[in-house]
């Protein structure tokens, strides 16, 4: 019989290798290859394993390329988009959230734009700057149901500098009391702070004045859809008229 650690007569030791176990004693263990504890794959039902399935999932309906998403799946993507951000998106971000192109997020605006046709809410957009708002004729029972803070109201020199600044945009503050004739500064200063009226440029004038345009938040509050859709001259000539304006203010905005 052979003794461990010996070799008989006829044996030679055997080669230097690996320390081989047998298996089939459960009260065995062999160190891990390499060192170290030994690692096994996370369950599915893991933290890890339940963040890997989301990954995976994620890569496969994710558009790899640009403009690989049908329009369909972009239009939908963007909504979701949209109604998450809490401040208005740039078509750039659009493209870089989606992975697609300025023509397919173009098309798919333009899509989500018409499928909210009747809906509470609208897509708005304001030169590059898109957003997804309430309509304005919801906006009472929005109020009653969320009791949103309520702003003190807009004076009128405030409504008729701002019809001036909407329909006359980029404007200057010298223009703007030229058609008032009175000092705006305060005025426009209120308007700023509201954020409804921005400066968008300057004039190429003696010290290149502060030119004025109006805001996302503009759009918000007047329920308008886009500058493209502001009232014709003529009707927001009336809408002034009918709250005081003063005759200046309502020939220059016709």
């Amino acid at each position: 019989m052979d003794v461990a650690g010996e070799a008989g007569p006829d044996h030679r030791p055997a080669a230097a290798g690996p320390h081989r176990v047998d298996r089939a004693d459960p009260g065995i263990r062999g160190p891990p290859r390499g060192g170290g504890h030994i690692r096994r794959a996370p369950g599915a039902d893991s933290p890890v394993g339940r963040a890997r399935q989301a990954e995976r999932a994620i890569r496969t309906h994710t558009c790899r390329e640009p403009g690989a998403c049908g329009v369909t799946s972009v239009s939908a993507a963007l909504e979701a988009i949209l109604f998450s951000s809490n401040r208005p998106l740039k078509v750039r971000e659009l493209q870089q959230a989606t992975d697609s192109d300025r023509n397919s997020v173009e098309g798919a605006l333009e899509q989500l734009r018409e499928s909210l046709e009747g809906r509470g809410v609208m897509l708005m957009r304001h030169h590059d700057e898109i957003h997804l708002a309430t309509r304005p004729e919801y906006a009472p029972a929005v109020r009653r149901a969320l009791r949103p803070e309520v702003s003190g109201r807009l004076s009128q020199a405030a409504y008729e500098t701002l019809a001036i600044v909407a329909y006359q945009q980029p404007v200057s503050r010298a223009r703007i009391e030229e058609v008032r004739g009175v000092n705006c500064e305060s005025v426009l200063g209120n308007l700023e702070l509201r954020d409804l009226i921005t400066e968008v440029g300057r004039g190429s004038g003696p010290g290149q004045p502060k030119l004025y345009g109006t805001t996302m938040r503009f759009l918000q509050v007047t329920g308008i859809e886009s500058l493209d859709h502001l009232p014709t001259p003529s009707d927001g000539a009336e809408l002034l008229e009918r709250g005081g304006a003063d005759g200046n203010v309502r020939r220059e905005i016709r």
